[in-house]
């Protein structure tokens, strides 16, 4: 009977792979701010986080830290449609800093989840870039 139960998780867990690896990763942004209570949430209601290109908030967000994966960078801005004049410097707060970009404050978000905008809480953010 153990071999059943043993072989049946295996078959599952083949199966999991399988699919991971036929469904295409996806890329994503994501914004998260620092509530009344100090907690860090994430935004809802991102409209269109998945996509490249300069893309509008509806109002200005309250944005502590940004994480973004599979793009090869993404910037945020204080003003709508991405005006240069408006871009956000952020400040990598993970442990690993091997890459250059991440040793620096930079205004070019690498793939990664530590992005901080702000050491004393939140910046007002109307639109973002991926590419």
């Amino acid at each position: 009977m153990t071999v059943t139960i043993r072989s049946y998780y295996a078959l599952a867990a083949s199966c999991v792979v399988a699919l991971m690896l036929a469904v295409p990763a996806q890329a994503d942004v994501r914004f998260y701010r620092i509530n009344k209570k100090g907690q860090e949430t994430e935004s809802e209601f991102v409209f269109n986080a998945d996509e490249r290109g300069c893309h509008n908030f509806p109002l200005s967000r309250k944005v502590h830290r940004v994480a973004q994966v599979r793009f090869e960078y993404c910037e945020v801005f204080t003003e709508s449609d991405c005006r240069d004049d408006s871009i956000v410097t952020a400040r990598w707060a993970g442990k690993r800093k091997k890459s250059p970009d991440k040793k620096q404050p930079t205004t070019r978000l690498s793939p990664g989840a530590m992005w901080v905008l702000s050491e004393e809480g939140n910046v007002k953010i109307k639109s973002w870039r991926c590419q």
